[in-house]
């Protein structure tokens, strides 16, 4: 697999819906750690960083379909517990 050219500018636009994700999730992390028990907390921020994971290993150019599956029932195992 070669790498791939592109702009600066289209590399760092490329960044901006993680960023924005991170700043909404800075800010709604307070809010609802003190509505939520430490575990209801722990699992939904489990659950979500595995759909990030997911949606991560999902849009990589040659999508391994196995390591998305095992990685996903690693994340979904984790949140239950």
């Amino acid at each position: 697999m070669t790498p791939v050219t592109i702009a600066r500018l289209h590399a760092g636009l490329w960044l901006v819906p993680q960023n924005l994700a991170m700043i909404v999730g800075l800010n709604v992390a307070p809010w609802l750690a003190a509505r939520l028990s430490t575990a209801t907390a722990m699992a939904v921020g489990f659950g979500v960083g595995g759909l990030g994971l997911t949606a991560a290993l999902r849009t990589k150019v040659e999508p391994s379909a196995v390591e998305a599956q095992e990685l996903s029932a690693i994340w979904a195992a984790l949140a239950v517990r």
